[in-house]
């Protein structure tokens, strides 16, 4: 671990300035990369189908599948630009209809 290979230079007044943003710097990519990935632990005496519904939670927040979709052909600047303005149409519309009912 990161911790472990810099506790002597933490001791050291001198080197404490440098080294903590470089630090910080390391857990918050560390800690990014950690949770890209999903995953489930199965408790004792935990059925299998309650932590394939959790495991399944946690694909669907963290965006595993809609991003694999996304990148399963490629989409050309043109046809992301009108996806995108055709989506901010359509919130835009459905903003209005929630204010007109108001």
């Amino acid at each position: 671990m990161i911790l472990r290979r810099c506790e002597g230079l933490l001791e050291d007044p001198h080197t404490y300035p440098q080294i903590v943003p470089a630090l910080s710097m390391m857990f918050f990519i560390e800690r990014e990369e950690l949770s890209l990935m999903p995953g489930v632990y199965l408790k004792e005496d935990e059925p299998f189908e309650n932590a394939l519904r959790r495991f399944k939670k946690q694909v669907q927040k963290s965006g595993v599948l809609t991003e694999t979709k996304k990148r399963r052909a490629y989409e050309k600047p043109s046809v992301k630009k009108k996806r995108k303005a055709m989506a901010a149409r359509k919130r835009l519309l459905k903003k209005l209809r929630r204010m007109r009912t108001r």
